[in-house]
């Protein structure tokens, strides 16, 4: 890859147990300028157009697993011993499945009120509990602890309003296959 981009955009600050909802104020504290500067203004862009000129919505994808995704690199470290439970693993992960994402997309140009905004995740996992669960599930070594790496910020994000006013509900879920 390359990249010095990071592996996922965090909107959102770190909540610990707490649910983030749509109406948590964007921050990207965590992220470079050229990062999360893009995704704020496509925000501000959006919601400045009228409503009656444009039926907008929004959705904020939690972080991508499944086909062509950065998945592929967590498995392949999962597999070689090589990926780490960070700070005991208790921060919590926003991830949903592409093809639960794409559906959402699907819904709300079907069913989302104008100038409505959505998380769009599968029930937030820990950190602890995916690696752990993709370590069974893959037959591989139980991934190490490594407490002196900085904790990431925990994303419980809900997506209530997603579930409640588009009627979405992730279908494939998060784990490969």
């Amino acid at each position: 890859t390359g990249s010095n981009l990071p592996a996922q955009i965090d909107i959102y600050a770190g909540h610990g147990d707490e649910w983030i909802t749509e109406e948590e104020p964007l921050d990207g504290a965590l992220q470079p300028e050229v990062v999360f500067g893009p995704v704020r203004a496509m925000e501000e862009m959006v919601r400045a157009m009228p409503e009656e000129r444009l039926a907008w919505s929004i959705l904020r994808g939690g972080e991508f697993v499944g086909p062509d995704t950065l998945e592929a690199v967590t498995i392949e470290n999962v597999r070689a011993g090589r990926e780490p439970i960070v700070c005991g693993g208790r921060h919590f992960l926003p991830l949903v499945h592409v093809t639960d994402a794409a559906a959402a997309f699907t819904d709300a140009a079907r069913h989302a009120p104008p100038g409505s905004v959505f998380n769009i995740v599968s029930e937030p996992i820990r950190q602890r509990d995916y690696l752990e669960g993709l370590a069974a599930r893959l037959g591989a070594p139980h991934p190490p602890q490594v407490d002196a790496a900085p904790c990431p910020p925990s994303l419980r994000c809900s997506s209530r309003r997603a579930r409640s006013l588009l009627g979405w509900a992730p279908r494939r879920g998060i784990w490969p296959m």
